[in-house]
């Protein structure tokens, strides 16, 4: 049987902080293996953090939604902002990993990681919402 949880995290990296504590509280989270566990909060991280930093040209407040359905040792973690139309599978920088790291460009080493983590990246754009739904674990 599935478990489906529902957050709201404001878009500050306080915010960010508190959801990542919360959700090590979770007994779901909690009975996932140990390799799903610390995919999920690099992907929440990498995702919501660059929500926060890149997804808004004001300082006011904005929610983004998070939801996560746990079952059958895999987590569906799905972020739902209402930021600038970005979908991290077309339109993020490529990581060029062969560099130095001195000399290589800010920017994709995140997304490239949290894509290698994954099972299962699909990002859709519905409305004004940016929604980008993240499978961990399970075959």
């Amino acid at each position: 049987m599935a478990t489906k949880l529902n957050y709201r995290v404001d878009n500050n990296m306080e915010a960010l902080v508190a959801f990542s504590e919360l959700l090590h509280r979770e007994r779901s989270y909690n009975e996932l293996p140990l390799p799903v566990r610390y995919a999920l909060d690099l992907a929440a991280e990498e995702m919501i953090s660059n929500i926060i930093k890149y997804g808004y040209d004001d300082r006011n407040r904005h929610e983004i939604a998070v939801e996560t359905v746990y079952g059958g040792g895999e987590v569906t973690l799905t972020l739902r902002d209402d930021g600038h139309p970005f979908d991290p599978l077309h339109d993020a920088a490529e990581a060029d990993l062969t560099q130095d790291i001195a000399a290589r460009p800010v920017g994709g080493v995140g997304i490239l990681l949290t894509r290698q983590l994954t099972r299962q990246m699909r990002y859709r754009r519905e409305g004004r919402y940016n929604v980008l739904t993240m499978v961990i674990g399970g075959k």
